[in-house]
């Protein structure tokens, strides 16, 4: 029974080693094959270039190959693509002149004060008996026409300065 038991174990401890050997082995295969795919693909993409590096010899050498020839020379835009100073500049000048127009609409659309006797007319739907007129003084008559004054000058002297330095400029570019 103790030699069977010892015949036994030898056998156990043989197939354990050479368990031990297939595992060993297999992951060295694995390891090869690796290296194998990685070397064959380097192999593959040398033979492609050899293969290009002849073909393009041999069209060089029949001079067949790619050549170019130059139709134009290169040249710069005289002007760029898009919008231009002067184009924002213009803008500029137009929303200028226009946020004022629009800025007094409003007030005078949104003033909740009564200006004339029409408004009350039509707000209240009753008629108007009288009405007083608005008297002006001297002074105020002034005023109002100084300011009339200064307004006008700056609405013609902004785009008269715009226009003088746009054109000393157009003159210096040149």
């Amino acid at each position: 029974m103790q030699s069977r038991i010892n015949t036994s174990q030898a056998l156990l401890d043989q197939e354990l080693a050479r368990s031990r050997h297939i595992a060993a082995s297999e992951s060295t295969m694995a390891e090869l094959s690796r290296d194998y795919e990685v070397n064959r693909d380097l192999y593959q993409d040398l033979l492609k270039r050899r293969e290009n590096a002849r073909v393009s010899m041999s069209l060089d050498a029949e001079q067949r190959g790619l050549s170019f020839r130059v139709q134009e020379p290169a040249s710069y835009p005289l002007r760029g693509v898009g919008l231009r100073l002067v184009h924002v500049a213009s803008a500029g000048l137009g929303a200028a002149a226009l946020a004022p127009l629009l800025l007094l609409f409003g007030f005078v659309r949104l003033d909740p004060r009564v200006r004339s006797p029409y408004q009350i007319e039509t707000a209240s739907a009753l008629p108007v008996l009288g009405s007083v007129p608005r008297y002006q003084t001297a002074p105020s008559r002034r005023l109002g026409t100084r300011r009339f004054v200064i307004a006008a000058m700056i609405f013609l002297v902004v785009p008269l300065v715009y226009g003088v330095v746009l054109a000393l400029k157009m003159v210096n570019l040149q």
